[in-house]
């Protein structure tokens, strides 16, 4: 089943745009399909595709709603030096926290 975040996916009841083409255009995904959505705030929905209108916007109907407890029981920190290319920099800070690191310290060196 295809994950997505949506962060405030209990007010507006739909996917992020970003999310949303991700849905429709890449997954091909259609109405009646179900997926589901976190919010980041340790909460995990399953949803259901409803009413799509254009690429850009993709309706749910949340179907179940499950808090889900971090996997560890302690708090892991990343401390990094920042490097010359802030695209690279801007990537790892995505995937430290899709891994679910809970805070990153950026690090100034003397030598980078």
């Amino acid at each position: 089943m295809h994950r997505f975040y949506a962060p405030d996916i209990e007010k507006e009841l739909r996917l992020p745009e970003e999310e949303a083409r991700h849905c429709r255009r890449v997954l091909r995904l259609r109405d009646g399909e179900r997926i589901e959505a976190v919010d980041g705030r340790g909460n995990l929905y399953l949803c259901e595709i409803k009413g799509a209108g254009s690429d850009k916007e993709c309706a749910v109907e949340i179907l179940e709603k499950t808090i889900v407890p971090p996997h560890w029981g302690c708090r892991i920190t990343v401390a990094v030096a920042p490097t010359k290319n802030l695209d690279r920099f801007e990537w790892m800070t995505e995937k430290l926290t899709e891994m679910g690191v809970d805070r990153i310290v950026p690090l100034l060196c003397r030598y980078s």
